[in-house]
């Protein structure tokens, strides 16, 4: 059965292309200048977490969870989805390829990574487990 009194952590990351001269890292950039000399680039592993948070049943009936994709540190994660969201008046973010817009690695501002949470229903069938 799920569990309602924690936040399930994932740890992914996937691998991208960055040409020589387009790395956020501008020491890297000239770094990779000077020795290539503007041609071909480099791969580069780009790590981020999903958290999910089940709530046990609200007073309407209702099973919510949150869900959060995001390289922020896991303690700014943890802090916004222990406080939660108005269910009310929170609008979930548009769905990107890759890390989603926005998406910082370090950033700990809890209003910009609550604004990058997805809340939903969801439901659990005990027969079936699922």
């Amino acid at each position: 059965r799920p569990r309602c009194d924690g936040i399930y952590v994932a740890e992914c990351g996937f691998q991208r292309w960055v040409r020589v001269g387009h790395h956020t890292d501008l020491r890297k950039n000239s770094a990779q200048l000077a020795a290539y000399g503007g041609r071909g680039g480099q791969a580069e592993w780009v790590s981020y977490r999903r958290y999910l948070r089940l709530l046990p049943r609200d007073e309407e009936g209702k099973h919510r969870a949150m869900v959060l994709q995001d390289p922020c540190p896991r303690s700014a994660a943890e802090q916004v989805l222990t406080a939660g969201v108005d269910f009310a008046t929170h609008c979930n973010p548009v769905k990107s390829e890759g890390l989603p817009e926005g998406a910082v690695p370090h950033a700990v501002d809890a209003d910009r990574v609550r604004k990058r949470v997805c809340v939903g229903e969801y439901s659990f069938d005990r027969q079936n487990g699922r």
